[in-house]
């Protein structure tokens, strides 16, 4: 693959994101990678999740060449990725909740977002939501840890009376503490796959998906053959295998190359602060 553009995150979520380039830029060559065996992000402490991103962009950088990575995941890009960046050498893409463009869009300047429970306890994202904020306008944020397990499980695709009927509840419960609200950032990069499911059930609301910030940030991209390749790494007690996530890729009418890697974990301890 010729300099190819690599979006990464522990699952399912971050191909939402490879679809939207492949569209934007047919010609690149793209790496989708699946860090299943750092699953979840959600649930790692900081110096952990600082470990594993680190570790996974040094490996991607050794070994593919990128011209961009896209790190694909809201936990990670709020809370580890600034320490990171002086540290690799290629230019990276993180994934970051649209308040601002919420607010602008929203008619009564309460917007909600809904992302995982470590992203939206963090002390990063209570100070992003506050240098994103003027007066008069209001962001909250949701743990939607119960819809991103929806996806990351596919039950999505396989029990879609449950899915629907969590996602109506799961909104229900915020709009009747807050009826004003009427504009939701979708801040984990697996709450778009259920795009059709919040459309349908709340069509007066909005929904905005990141990645669409992720495509727009890209000013040049070099061309190769327009391929795409799969890589996945899976967990070491079997919990997340190979063959269950290409089941969820075929269901999906997902028809790529699919490689199993190994990441090595770098030593971090001097480096994390």
């Amino acid at each position: 693959m010729q300099n190819p553009i690599v979006i990464f995150d522990a699952g399912i979520g971050s191909y939402s994101i490879t679809e939207k380039l492949r569209n934007a830029f047919p010609m690149a060559d793209l790496i989708y990678l699946a860090d299943r065996a750092s699953f979840p992000y959600g649930h790692k402490s900081l110096p952990e999740l600082f470990r594993s991103i680190y570790s996974t962009l040094y490996f991607l950088q050794k070994n593919y060449t990128p011209q961009l990575i896209v790190l694909a995941s809201n936990v990670p890009s709020i809370t580890v990725l600034k320490q990171i960046l002086p540290l690799i050498d290629v230019p990276i893409v993180g994934v970051y909740p649209p308040v601002k463009k919420a607010l602008n869009i929203s008619g009564s300047s309460l917007v909600g977002v809904l992302g995982v429970q470590s992203l939206v306890r963090s002390e990063q994202m209570v100070g992003y939501i506050e240098r994103n904020v003027v007066e008069g306008q209001q962001a909250l944020s949701f743990d939607a840890s119960e819809l991103v397990h929806l996806v990351e499980s596919g039950d999505f695709l396989y029990e879609k009376k449950k899915t629907r009927s969590a996602v109506k509840r799961f909104i229900s419960n915020i709009t009747n503490r807050h009826p004003e609200m009427d504009t939701f950032t979708l801040s984990s990069t697996h709450l778009p796959w259920l795009s059709d499911y919040f459309v349908s059930l709340f069509p007066a609301f909005n929904f905005l998906d990141p990645a669409d910030d992720v495509v727009a940030s890209i000013d040049s991209v070099v061309d190769g053959k327009g391929e795409t390749l799969g890589l996945v790494s899976t967990s070491q007690h079997g919990q997340f295998g190979i063959d269950d996530f290409k089941k969820m890729l075929n269901t999906l009418n997902i028809d790529i190359c699919l490689e199993q890697v190994v990441i090595p974990q770098k030593d971090t301890s001097g480096l994390c602060a």
